[in-house]
This record gives C-alpha cells, structure tokens and sequence, in this order.
C-alpha cells in the first residue's frame, strides 16, 4: 500500500501526504494542549495544579530533545517513517499515565515527548517534498492541524473526564497518536527516503551552520510567538472558569479561538501573496498581542467570545507563515533537519509557558499573568523585521 503514495498518480500522492501529515502533527499538539482541559477534573481528583503544569513543561524538554536527531533521520530515511515511528511510540508511553501514579508522570511526559518531537520537521519535508511549486497554499491547509486540537480538547476531554474519568482521556489522545502513526507508517514509509544517496550527519550540519543567522532570527521570533500559545492551551480554559465563565461557555469560547484560526489559515498563503510575507506576519502580531490584552483585562461574557475569535484568527496566521519560511529558506536536502533545529528553540517556549504562568498567577494574580504573557507576541516583531530587512538587503534589485 506504501507504493500508492509513491508511484500512484500525483493528485492522490499529494492529497494523502498532506492529509497524514496534518493529522500527525494535531497528534503530537494534542498530546500537549489535551491536559489544559483536564487539569479542573485532575484538582478534582486530588492531583496538584502544580504537578499538572511540571507534567505539560517536561513534555517539552524531551520534544526538544529529539528534534535534531529526529529532522536527520527524516533527510536519511524519509518524514513519513519517522513521523509513524515516532507517533507509534509517544502514544504507547502517554497510555501508561491512565495507569500509573501522578508522581511518575512527569518521567512518562519527557518519554512521550522525545518521540513526539519527531514529527513536525519531517512532515515540512514531507510539505515541501509533495508541493515544490505551491509550497505556501500547501502549508495553509497543513496548519489546520495547530488549531484542531484546540478546538476538539475543550469539548471531548471534560466530556471523557466527567462520563468516565480523567484516565480514559489519556487513552483517548494515545489512541490517536498511535493509529495516525500506523497509516504513516503504511502509506507514507518510502516518501521522501534518500535510499542513502542524501547527505551524511555532518554534511547535513555543516550546511545548516552556513545559516545560522536565519535559524537564529526564526527561532527567538517563533520562540516568543509560540509562548503565548502554550499560556493559551494550558491556563486560557482555567483562567475564564477562575473568572466565574461557566464551563459551557469557556468551551465555547475554545472553540470560537480555534473555528477562527482554522478558517483564517487556508486564506493566511493567499493573503501573504498580496500583503507580501512579512508584511503580513508583523500586522498579525500586534493583533495578536492586542487581543490577549483584552482577554487578560476583560474575562467577560459577552467580550471574551470576541477577543477568543481575534485570538483565533491572529495567532493561526503564524503558523502556515512560520511554516511556509521554514519551507523556503533552507536547501531541500536539509530541510527537515533545520526545521527541527528551529522548533527545537521554539519549543523551549512549552518548556517555560505552563509553569513560568502558574508562578506568575501566584505572584501577579491570574489576571496579571495573563497580562504579562500576551505581549510576547509583541516583542516577536523585532527579530522578524530583522530578518525582513536582511532578506530584502540581499534580494536583487531590479
């Protein structure tokens, strides 16, 4: 069946890879953002809000840990079998925290998150190996898979948590994880494979030190982008019920935030084409700051509904932007192994986000909290409109 995908004809190739990757990727993002929505029902159970946050910031320590290792295996063996090998595994070891004690779950989550960190450079590989031509349209559709999860968890997790108990939305999200994997692993396994006539190990990293100026611009830019979105899938839900928003009505705000970032996100490659590229991204990241002010300082029915749809919409623009630079900035030999070098500095914002806020709701009040996390977005602008004006410098003139 591996052989549809590689020789079969090219419409079908496409639609498939794009498809399995965007749905790999939602896997490993779900694994992370599904324990904001579980963390009331966990407190419920006894379990500490602290332990909750540590859980979901040790996630990232092992994700950032494998990026580089899991990027050069993608270049060597192909994204496609690196995404399956790797989701296959990460959903094996999240099922074992349905049964084991709260104390070993942060072990569990920096194992889980090792071989969930081999998924999102390979599957820009995979983007960028399948649409040569139309790599930005391509990535719009891909970047559904950042804000489904957000739009699923708020829904499904409590639904499992209060029917069943916290333990089945473990197993739900590995589930997931490892049948998502099984099908890259069938269809996907030869797409991309190098058949060892790529570059070696230290090719591969000698090529990316010639770049090492964008990766670091892209990585600090992307870093203080990415912050604000884990603050947002791990304390958005508890900070609107913390401010008296019924349970009904903080899902619904979830979903408003992630209905909007998945409508924006087809039309994010199109705008880009007119707005030019970073034009685009600096106007959408004052927007996005701007708009968790106002959800920080107003926690509000009716208000909250609108700042989560302005939300929605500014920060899901990022992600096929990010994504589409990424895509375009490095050689195709070496692109998986770059991606991951940058999302491996990007994802050190998880690392940060879910504990950093729960000092800062001691220490500032969640509201405060709140406030002082939604003007990372802000301060990504400089090392953008760095990168803007070195790229413009060295594009010829005409």
């Amino acid at each position: 069946m591996g052989e549809l995908v590689k020789t079969g004809n090219l419409r079908i190739r496409r639609v498939v890879g794009l498809l399995l990757a965007s749905l790999s990727f939602y896997s490993t993002l779900f694994l992370r953002v599904y324990w904001g929505p579980l963390a009331p029902y966990l407190e419920a159970e006894g379990v500490d809000r602290e332990l909750v946050g540590l859980t979901g910031s040790l996630f990232f320590s092992g994700y950032v840990a494998s990026q580089i290792p899991g990027g050069i295996l993608a270049d060597r063996r192909g994204p496609g079998f690196t995404m399956g090998l790797g989701l296959v595994i990460s959903g094996s070891i999240n099922a074992l925290i349905s049964v084991t004690l709260p104390s070993i779950w942060p072990l569990l989550s920096i194992a889980t998150g090792i071989f969930a960190g081999t998924v999102y450079g390979p599957s820009i590989k995979l983007i960028r190996e399948l649409f040569p031509d139309n790599t930005e349209r391509a990535m719009g559709f891909y970047g559904i898979s950042w804000a489904l999860p957000f739009l699923v968890a708020p829904w499904l997790v409590p639904y499992i948590a209060s029917t069943l108990g916290a333990a089945y939305a473990h197993v739900v999200s590995s589930i997931t994880s490892i049948s998502i994997g099984i099908l890259d692993l069938v269809f996907l396994r030869d797409v991309g494979a190098r058949d060892g006539n790529g570059l070696g190990v230290y090719e591969i990293l000698r090529v990316l030190r010639g770049s090492s100026s964008r990766v670091a611009l892209i990585s600090i830019g992307g870093l203080l982008v990415l912050y604000y979105n884990w603050v947002i899938a791990y304390w958005l839900y508890y900070y609107m019920i913390q401010s008296g928003i019924d349970a009904v009505s903080a899902s619904a705000a979830m979903s408003i935030f992630s209905i909007s970032g998945i409508a924006s996100m087809p039309l994010a490659g199109m705008l880009a084409e007119k707005m030019g590229l970073f034009r685009l991204l600096l106007t959408d990241l004052a927007i996005y700051s701007l708009s968790g002010i106002g959800v920080a300082l107003s926690p509000n029915l009716p208000y909250v509904f609108l700042y989560a749809g302005a939300l929605g919409v500014s920060r899901y623009i990022t992600t096929p932007l990010n994504s589409s630079i990424l895509a375009r900035s490095f050689d195709e030999k070496i692109v998986a192994t770059a991606s991951s070098t940058v999302n491996m500095l990007w994802q050190m914002s998880g690392i940060a986000a879910p504990y950093v806020t729960v000092v800062l709701f001691k220490i500032a009040t969640p509201g405060g909290a709140m406030l002082i996390s939604a003007l990372t977005p802000a301060t990504a602008i400089i090392p953008y409109a760095i990168l803007a004006r070195a790229i413009r410098k060295k594009e010829p003139r005409n």
